[in-house]
């Protein structure tokens, strides 16, 4: 096996791990003791899974179909979480775009002044006396 794709499985293992963990966190905050079975069950298996993969003699041939399972569900949870990800940064570059810099554009392209500039910056961006509080 490619020595990429053990990396990327023991990111895989590794990431779901984490989250697991994460979701423990959560489900004991809510006192939902089935969710934290199962994460802790989750965890535990993605713990497990890690270590397997980055033991120093590690042999691909040792993992199992279930292995390959649970890097399956991981690698799909990893991808939506990239895709929530993406889909929120698509929404800042999108408000940069659209909104920020050609408000900025306008300020240095139609002022001279620094006063000008902080006239029009105030038009533009509604800038109030309490702004930062």
């Amino acid at each position: 096996m490619d020595k990429n794709y053990i990396k990327l499985f023991q990111e895989i293992a590794h990431a779901l791990e984490i989250l697991c963990e994460q979701v423990m966190d959560v489900e004991k905050t809510n006192n939902n003791e089935k969710g934290l079975e199962t994460s802790t069950v989750m965890r535990e298996k993605y713990g497990a899974l890690y270590d397997k993969i980055r033991e120093a003699e590690f042999n691909p041939e040792t993992l199992t179909r279930s292995d390959y399972s649970h890097l399956l569900v991981g690698a799909i949870v990893l991808v939506q979480q990239f895709e929530r990800k993406i889909t929120e940064e698509q929404k800042v570059i999108q408000g940069y775009k659209q909104d920020t810099i050609p408000k900025l554009t306008r300020i240095i392209n139609e002022t001279k002044t620094d006063d000008e500039a902080h006239t029009l910056a105030n038009e533009i961006f509604q800038i109030t006396e309490h702004s930062n509080d």
